[in-house]
């Protein structure tokens, strides 16, 4: 178990934090689940995840970036 603590971030900008709670990794893609929101509704535009977490000025670089997340991958 790891303690991990949640944060929103629209249009590069930290707008809201999940405190800290207990939660189990794994990476095995057929049993990892990522919750967004239990009670969402609407579209998620350039959803990205990261092997770390992001510091708040990586965010914002990352937001300015002119074709977005996608021009990361070849």
């Amino acid at each position: 178990m790891h303690l991990v603590q949640a944060k929103l971030y629209l249009n590069g900008e930290l707008h809201g934090v999940m405190s800290a709670r207990d939660q189990t990794f794994i990476w095995d893609p057929s049993k990892a689940l990522v919750m967004l929101g239990l009670n969402y509704i609407g579209l998620f535009d350039e959803l990205a995840i990261f092997n770390r977490a992001l510091a708040d000025q990586e965010v914002r670089t990352l937001y300015q970036l002119r074709d977005g997340v996608a021009s990361l991958h070849p």
